[in-house]
């Protein structure tokens, strides 16, 4: 069972004054192609405050089942934000994309989802350019304005220079800046595959954590530690 973004339930219906999705766009777990589930069988479950739907793929029949944990009545404040929507069964190689904390820039984390929708779509070509397009992002973010308008490998060696990364990272960045490259520049011989893009993918969410996560899972416990001693 997979939760799906709310980016990608295209439209809600009401019942019993609870909301529910009516039509999912994400990736069919029998034909794996992206399609638009026109969702049916709604059903409100009181006692467990969820509510259920089915549909069938349009492409090829299998069917696929949603439910929305604690939805949301129309009338609730901020009805958007409320109630997660689970999908199940979920695509094969299927990527779980990561939850990011407020820390990271919420532009970043769009592009960050981009690329996981274009590899479970299997599109990666696409994959392989979004990941470079994060990685211009979160480079820009880490530099001083005035060095924002660097291409991709002179941000990278710039930040290099003038922040505590570590070797491996650095090499991980370029990694993923010449995969990027493969995608932007067509070579039939060098297509990505889903390998190489999975990888990109994997990576990339590796550098996030790595310069936005775990700095402050550190300093979590580093208060806690003061805290207790």
């Amino acid at each position: 069972m997979k939760q799906v973004p709310r980016s990608d339930v295209k439209s809600w219906l009401n019942q019993a004054g609870r909301e529910g999705p009516r039509a999912i766009s994400a990736v069919c777990p029998g034909c794996n192609a992206m399609v638009l589930f026109t969702l049916e069988s709604h059903h409100y479950d009181e006692v467990r405050d969820t509510f259920a739907s089915s549909a069938a793929c349009p492409s090829c029949g299998a069917k696929s089942h949603f439910w929305t944990i604690a939805p949301t009545n129309r009338d609730t404040k901020n009805a958007l934000y409320h109630g997660t929507v689970f999908m199940h069964p979920t695509a094969p190689d299927y990527h779980e994309a990561l939850r990011f904390g407020e820390d990271v820039p919420e532009p970043l984390v769009r592009a960050y989802h981009s690329t996981v929708d274009a590899y479970n779509s299997r599109n990666f070509t696409a994959t392989a350019v979004c990941c470079r397009r994060t990685l211009e992002g979160l480079f820009k973010y880490l530099l001083p304005e005035d060095k924002r308008g660097f291409n991709l490998a002179r941000a990278i060696e710039t930040a290099r220079e003038t922040l505590d990364l570590a070797k491996p990272l650095s090499s991980l960045s370029h990694a993923i800046r010449h995969g990027g490259n493969l995608g932007a520049h067509f070579d039939i011989d060098k297509e990505p595959t889903k390998r190489s893009a999975q990888f990109m993918v994997e990576l990339l969410e590796y550098i996030i954590s790595y310069l936005y996560v775990l700095p402050r899972e550190i300093e979590k416990l580093d208060r806690s530690l003061s805290e207790d001693a």
